[in-house]
């Protein structure tokens, strides 16, 4: 039995030791909550949290969670090399967004159909792929002809970001009304639509989903839904895995439509002759009209012309001026920044690599400039060829 003074002694302890108590406990709760609404590494690539993270933001194209979305996820953000290549591509898209938002809502598809072509090229415009697939939408000469692409040697419309936006529009709702299913359509925009009836016909499954059909698939293809869907999850949770786009510095300015107009424009002239009679910055008119390969339009030719709005005014006003001479230093300039296109009559014995060496190019380029698939060219054949200035 406690006695008297063995009863205060303890009172009196545990009045000086409750403050105390409250306080460690306030901390405890306080660091708990930060726990709590902080993510942890170890949840940024927890299953279940991904599900839960792309069903939130999911809209008209189903976001499916497949260990290979997971797999993009990581590659996207564990390396710095990749991180850096995301984080420069995302700010790409978003400088673009407004004019390939326009073009999808006008054409009733879904505005996250604008991922395809990040993952398709990071949204370069000048981007070419070892199947010598050209711009944002990596277009192929075939496919982007069937689509209605002018591609020749002044003017490749599969750089521009107008014109083969449209087209990537027009295949894709193709490619929907043959399938029925998003990802299907995509993997037809990758393998090309014969591969994934194919790949149904192999399966036989009564899922005739891509995930059902996907290990009949090229293993790019294999890839490329999952690929699609971590971007657009990584595009809505970036700032989780410390992305930052913010810190990057825009390499062009937004590309918006309401900023510019188009107007029709007759050679022999070139862009930089055009801009120096306006008082456009080179640059700028540059990046408005990426389709003018050679940067001018030979004699007779008649092409269409994107300006800044505030310029088109001025241009109908000195439009009869515009081919007048420029001083020595525009050229210069036009002759560093665009090649120069020459054609060489094949001889009996030469191959691709040894025209390819002679003018200082790749074997890669010639094919694409000519539209040549294997290796095989003959004698008295007229190849094309485009040589920078210390070639001329």
């Amino acid at each position: 039995m406690l006695k008297f003074r063995h009863f205060l002694w303890l009172t009196l302890y545990m009045l000086l030791l409750y403050p105390l108590i409250l306080l460690s406990q306030d901390t405890v709760d306080s660091s708990l909550s930060e726990a709590t609404l902080a993510p942890q590494v170890d949840s940024l690539y927890d299953d279940t949290l991904i599900m839960l993270r792309l069903k939130a933001i999911e809209k008209e194209i189903p976001l499916t969670y497949h260990p290979y979305v997971k797999k993009w996820i990581k590659f996207f953000t564990e390396r710095e090399r990749f991180r850096k290549w995301f984080e420069r591509a995302l700010v790409r898209m978003w400088q673009y967004e407004p004019l390939v938002d326009q073009k999808l809502a006008s054409a009733g598809l879904p505005l996250e159909l604008k991922y395809l072509a990040l993952i398709e090229s990071a949204y370069k415009y000048q981007a070419t792929s070892r199947a010598y697939a050209v711009g944002i939408w990596q277009f192929i000469y075939s496919t982007g002809r069937i689509m209605g692409l002018k591609i020749d040697a002044y003017i490749d419309e599969r750089r521009d970001p107008v014109k083969s936006t449209e087209a990537a529009i027009k295949y894709l709702s193709k490619l929907y009304n043959e399938f029925g299913d998003w990802h299907l359509a995509m993997a037809g925009y990758n393998a090309g639509e014969r591969r994934v009836h194919w790949a149904i016909r192999k399966a036989k499954p009564q899922d005739t989903t891509f995930w059902a059909i996907m290990k009949y698939l090229p293993a790019e293809t294999r890839n490329y839904v999952p690929k699609y869907i971590a971007a657009v999850y990584l595009g809505h949770y970036y700032h989780l895995y410390g992305l930052r786009p913010d810190t990057v510095e825009p390499d062009i300015f937004v590309i918006s439509p309401e900023h510019f107009d188009e107007v029709k424009v007759q050679g022999n002239v070139s862009l930089l002759q055009i801009a120096y009679h306006l008082g456009i910055h080179h640059d700028t008119i540059i990046k408005l009209n990426p389709a003018w390969r050679m940067g001018r339009l030979p004699a007779g030719k008649t092409y269409t012309l994107r300006l800044p709005c505030d310029y088109v005014p001025k241009y109908y006003a000195l439009k009869d001026s515009l081919h007048n001479p420029v001083p020595e230093e525009i050229k210069k300039l036009e002759a560093r920044l665009f090649p120069r296109k020459i054609y060489h009559r094949v001889r009996k014995g030469e191959t691709l690599s040894h025209i390819a060496r002679r003018y200082g190019t790749s074997v890669r380029k010639l094919k694409a400039w000519n539209g040549i698939r294997g290796h095989l060219i003959y004698p008295g054949q007229k190849l094309v060829i485009y040589v920078s200035p210390r070639y001329n």
